[in-house]
């Protein structure tokens, strides 16, 4: 499949669901917390486009070794710390 059907299959499922949930909303005067589920769809169309597109649900790859993953990691884990004790725990 080609990028540009991509995008369209991307687009028409990511407003039919969004709609399929918006319009019953007003309809039937559901409670707010449904905006929720009609958030996933932007989501579910592109894991649909992507396996309709490429025939996997890959989003990315990331080529590392084990090293450089264990040391980004602790670092964010330093960062996340400092940047509580700056700001302060609540």
């Amino acid at each position: 499949m080609t990028i540009g059907r991509s995008l369209i299959v991307y687009f028409v499922l990511a407003y039919a669901f969004a709609w399929a949930v918006y319009v019953p909303m007003a309809v039937f005067h559901l409670p707010l917390p449904w905006t929720v589920l009609a958030t996933l769809g932007p989501t579910l169309a592109a894991v649909v486009a992507r396996r309709l597109g490429a025939g996997d649900y890959r989003a990315f790859r990331i080529v590392s070794d084990w090293a450089r993953t264990l040391v980004v990691g602790v670092a964010g884990i330093i960062v996340v710390l400092a940047g509580g004790a700056v700001v302060g725990w609540r």
